[in-house]
Parts: structure tokens; sequence; C-alpha cells
């Protein structure tokens, strides 16, 4: 005889066994938690009013298509763009425009050297192209 404080398909203790009702709890728990913290970025919210597609699933849509393209090496040249030039491009406009001095140096700074790689990548470029 099975003794009735165990489950009788897997032979665990009763208490041992996750119920799915607590499970769906946690769950949804964590899904407020996801959403509350997705609600602070404002531009969420407009994409989500425009499309009527809840919040988590366009940032879950864009995260997987974002690490297909890594994945599968489309696209680089344009991430590489976007974290290189349009990233820091934005950042500068908004350095310039604050009252802290030291921000300013720092994008100056970052467009020098940018600079000085892009010219030296050109020049090696082209001195590669001559022997291949």
């Amino acid at each position: 005889s099975i003794d009735s404080k165990y489950c009788i398909h897997h032979r665990v203790p009763w208490r041992h066994i996750n119920h799915p009702r607590k499970e769906m709890d946690a769950l949804k728990a964590q899904l407020e938690g996801v959403r509350a913290s997705l609600d602070r970025i404002p531009i969420l919210q407009k994409a989500e009013d425009a499309t009527k597609v809840p919040k988590e699933f366009l940032v879950l849509g864009g995260g997987i298509i974002f690490f297909v393209l890594i994945f599968f090496g489309i696209g680089a040249g344009t991430l590489c763009g976007i974290v290189g030039f349009v990233y820091p491009a934005f950042k500068s406009f908004e350095s310039i425009e604050s009252k802290i001095r030291g921000d300013d140096t720092q994008w100056l700074i970052y467009w020098v050297v940018y600079a000085f790689f892009s010219i030296i990548e050109g020049v090696c470029r082209r001195i590669v192209g001559l022997f291949c």
C-alpha cells in the first residue's frame, strides 16, 4: 500500500511537489515587476499605444531580432555605426547643451580619437587593397 503523503507517480513527498497555482502566482509577480520597470521608459508606452502590442512583447521581440542579427552577422556595419557614431553624436549634443564643462571635453576627445581611427582605417584599407 502506498502512503497517502507521497505523490503516486514520483514517490516524492507531497510537500516537495510544486503546486501550479503557486508557480503561476510567482510568474505573474515577476511579470508585474518587469512591466513596472518598462513603465519607466516613455517611448515604450508610445510604441504600445501605437501598435496595441504589450510592451513586454515589444521588448522581447526586439531582443530576439537583435540577437538573431548579431548571431548571423547581419547588419554588423549598421550596429557599429549606431554604437560608434549615432549614440556619441546624441550624447555630444546633450553635453553641449548642459552646463557641465567636463562632459564637453570628454566627447571632444572621443571625436578626435574616432577621427584618428577612421583615417587610419581608411589608409590601411587602401594599403591592403594594393596587395590583395
